[in-house]
């Protein structure tokens, strides 16, 4: 028993860790905190006014700026690549980049006097280069599982349909072999009908045919073979 619950709890994880919800929450988790942080840099931009229509503006200014990361991202088949001198970037590419400045920014690594010790220098450059490759990486992978999804839903609709056609073919099979067998005792029983016909219409004497019962009857009353015409 505990086998059978371990096979079935492997097998949920491994399921889910190859969905698309595996990509998606974590990412949806990434764009919240980098709304968070794009709020908090307009917050620190804005100019004296009062604090609660500095915070509302914050908040939805960060929505605003960090949610197009996620809608560029995973919408990057529709959008043309930027081609700068002799490359073509894609946006989630260019996105990663502004992920990974904005970070920057919200660590104050540009300030003059930064708020951090020498000591997390490397730290402060290390996470805001993670988190715009974590940005590019969710955002690839989600397109990528999302057109595998569509594909595999089009595989099983298609599965469905052969399916389908294989039951109805095996029904026409049933019909007709149905059908074969009422035909064959169709013909079983004319063949019996056109028996019993050719004896009512041939001489039981001579065994000549003829086209009408009652011209059979004026025959075999005349009949040469009639044993009662041999015996006058």
């Amino acid at each position: 028993m505990r086998s059978f619950f371990k096979s079935i709890t492997e097998e949920a994880v491994a399921k889910f860790l190859t969905s698309l919800k595996a990509v998606l929450i974590p990412m949806l988790m990434l764009q919240g905190a980098l709304i968070i942080d794009a709020g908090i840099l307009v917050y620190r931009a804005f100019p004296a006014m009062p604090e609660a229509f500095k915070l509302v503006a914050s908040a939805l200014l960060g929505f605003a700026l960090a949610f197009p990361l996620l809608l560029s991202s995973v919408n990057s088949y529709i959008l043309k690549e930027v081609k700068i001198l002799w490359w073509s970037i894609s946006f989630p590419m260019i996105f990663a980049g502004f992920t990974v400045f904005m970070s920057l920014l919200f660590f104050g690594a540009f300030d003059p006097q930064p708020t951090w010790t020498n000591s997390n220098y490397i730290l402060v450059y290390f996470l805001s280069v993670f988190f715009g490759l974590i940005e590019y990486l969710y955002a690839d992978l989600f397109v990528k599982k999302n057109k595998q999804r569509i594909r595999d839903i089009g595989l099983e609709e298609g599965f469905a349909e052969l399916q389908k056609a294989h039951s109805d073919l095996k029904l026409n099979h049933h019909a007709l072999k149905e059908s074969h067998s009422e035909l064959q005792k169709a013909h079983s029983d004319l063949n019996k009908s056109h028996a019993k016909l050719m004896e009512l219409l041939t001489c039981q004497h001579c065994r000549d045919t003829f086209d009408k019962v009652h011209q059979k009857k004026r025959h075999e009353a005349k009949c040469m073979d009639n044993p009662k015409n041999q015996e006058a």
